[in-house]
């Protein structure tokens, strides 16, 4: 019986995995960056693929500096036809974030817009996207009541659009040592002047 508890502990370790497949303050080699990657900025690169993947997103973008790894990753959704009234868009944004739900148990949702919009009609939802005068978006952090875990400081996910009938979702995560590498890029900027 012994074993049978320690075999079952075993797998559950093993299969809370952090987001994408990836861990705080893996290195360039680690998430799979080489010299074919281009740098966007000071430690920041552009990926098409992460350790894991989801068809929901097209692209990635991390921050690994030398001294902390990686430190923040950013998935880029795919584009979502939909209508209008956003349909299409908000069911993969809810799909998205129930299953975020399952993993740090409570968020703070806003589905707000902006007061004094002439946007204000459900068939103007996406054109308020558009014009950024309403926001759909999730935040995760422990000030929200979430329960985080795998060095993860705060999620949010968030909706956006490209057209009244085209948008995309981004899911960001900033690890426990993004304030170290925000300083250690920081310190390398200020080194230029």
């Amino acid at each position: 019986m012994r074993i049978f508890i320690i075999g079952l502990y075993f797998i559950s370790f093993n299969s809370m995995s952090a987001p994408f497949g990836t861990e705080m303050g893996m290195t360039k080699t680690e998430i799979g960056i080489n010299s074919t990657h281009k740098e966007i900025s000071a430690y920041r690169w552009g990926l098409k693929s992460l350790p894991k993947t989801s068809k929901l997103f097209e692209s990635y973008v991390v921050t690994v500096t030398p001294k902390n790894g990686l430190c923040y990753l950013r998935a880029v959704g795919v584009d979502i036809s939909t209508s209008r009234y956003g349909t299409d868009l908000k069911s993969s944004f809810d799909k998205i974030n129930n299953s975020l739900k399952k993993k740090y148990i409570k968020g703070e949702d806003n589905d707000m817009l902006s007061h004094g919009s002439i946007w204000n009609e459900p068939r103007d939802y996406m054109m308020g996207l558009v014009k950024k005068e309403r926001f759909l978006v999730t935040f995760y952090n422990k000030e929200k009541g979430s329960t985080m875990s795998e060095n993860v400081k705060t999620v949010m996910l968030n909706a956006s659009a490209l057209s009244s009938e085209k948008g995309f979702i981004t899911l960001d995560y900033a690890f426990d040592n993004n304030d170290a590498c925000n300083a250690e890029i920081n310190a390398l900027e200020d080194d230029v002047f």
